[in-house]
């Protein structure tokens, strides 16, 4: 008895917990939204009589990740949301990896106001849940695949607005990453994966420093890749990561660590490191999401992952070691929005391609050389 009235009253918590998160995104959304055309959005579908000019439409790109998926359908909900309209979401069922389908969009999330997700069915091409009606033949919104972050939703959104239509001059990165943030915040995880995470981690992982260490398929012998991981860059977050471990640890003296990983001996690895240094470190797995392959199917391990996403989210700041990564953006921008990447820019790719790629991310990646403002400027931090 003892142990199940434990376990209500933490689901309990972890209710008004997620209650405050959607008030503080409700009164960013209605600060903002004063300067959009319209102050209301109807999020209701009718049987009949739609007006197609309250809707876009977009579909992700079949062969994208969790990660590279939500990110663009945050980007794709901030444009929708600016221009007061209601969002149609194709989630195709196909996935990068060796085999398997994808899973649903509402087996992973529940229902969004302004989102209407269309989950197809793999083979037959049919769609399960929500129909398009017929006579609805909504705007495709044009958005580039994989570049799901604030900067490019203030391009997309300029690019498609007259000033007739909406000032632009209020268009600014500092309310757009906040709009995004909060239209974050607003997405929940379905009971299945809040009850993993619930009673056990949520409360021991709020306020900790957030670790993400992304190998796996990211890894890759090209000098030139826009997102993956040269040995050369490896070789630098081997480097960059127990730096800043230590400089947080020095800066918050026994601080909680939460690691990320689709990488089992990095989470041992750094596991230990940080209980050498006096600090506290939490996994959600032993293992990584990948089993220690470079690829696996999707329909493995999600659910692991999507939790070990929504409790980077419960974190302070999110520590990304890697190249990029869109898994552990999409968890920092469902939570504190803040993010540091772990990689300096003298150790990333130099194409032309990679540095419009960084300019895309401007406005929620922390790059590793302003790391230290963000670090000092942390508060409620948890300690072990």
């Amino acid at each position: 008895m003892l142990a199940i009235f434990l376990l209500l009253l933490v689901m309990l918590k972890l209710m008004v917990l997620e209650f405050r998160m959607a008030s503080d995104a409700n009164v960013v959304l209605a600060e903002i939204g004063k300067y959009r055309p319209c102050k209301v959005r109807d999020s209701s579908i009718p049987a009949a009589g739609v007006n197609p000019e309250k809707y876009l439409h977009w579909s992700n790109p079949p062969s994208s990740g969790l990660g590279d998926r939500m990110i663009n359908v945050l980007a794709a909900q901030t444009i929708a949301w600016y221009e007061c309209k209601t969002l149609f979401l194709i989630w195709p069922p196909s996935s990068k990896g060796l085999s398997g389908t994808f899973p649903t969009y509402s087996s992973l999330f529940e229902t969004t106001p302004g989102l209407v997700v269309i989950d197809k069915k793999k083979g037959n091409g049919k769609k399960i849940g929500f129909e398009v009606p017929k006579s609805l033949k909504p705007e495709v919104l044009d958005l580039a695949p994989g570049w799901g972050y604030p900067m490019a939703v203030i391009y997309n959104i300029k690019r498609r607005l007259s000033s007739e239509l909406m000032n632009n001059e209020h268009i600014i990165l500092e309310d757009v990453v906040r709009v995004y943030n909060a239209l974050g915040r607003h997405l929940k995880p379905r009971p299945k994966i809040s009850r993993l995470i619930a009673s056990n981690f949520v409360p021991r992982v709020k306020g900790a420093i957030g670790l993400h260490i992304r190998r796996g398929d990211k890894t890759t012998v090209d000098s030139h890749a826009m997102q993956g991981i040269s040995s050369a860059m490896l070789a630098t977050l081997h480097r960059t990561t127990p730096q800043v471990l230590d400089e947080v640890l020095k800066i918050f003296p026994g601080a909680t660590v939460f690691i990320a990983s689709d990488s089992t001996a990095e989470k041992q690895r750094y596991s230990t490191f940080i209980r050498e240094r006096g600090g506290s470190a939490i996994v959600f797995r032993k293992h990584g999401h990948s089993r220690n392959k470079k690829w696996i199917p999707y329909n493995i391990g999600i659910e692991d992952a999507l939790a070990d996403i929504w409790l980077l989210a419960q974190c302070s700041v999110v520590l990304q070691s890697t190249s990029m990564s869109s898994f552990s953006a999409f968890g920092a921008a469902i939570g504190n929005g803040k993010l540091i990447n772990l990689l300096p820019a003298s150790s990333k790719c130099q194409m032309r391609r990679c540095h419009r790629f960084s300019d895309i991310v401007v406005g929620l990646i922390t790059p590793w050389e302003n790391r230290t403002d963000l670090l000092m400027d942390l508060k409620n931090v948890r300690y072990n």
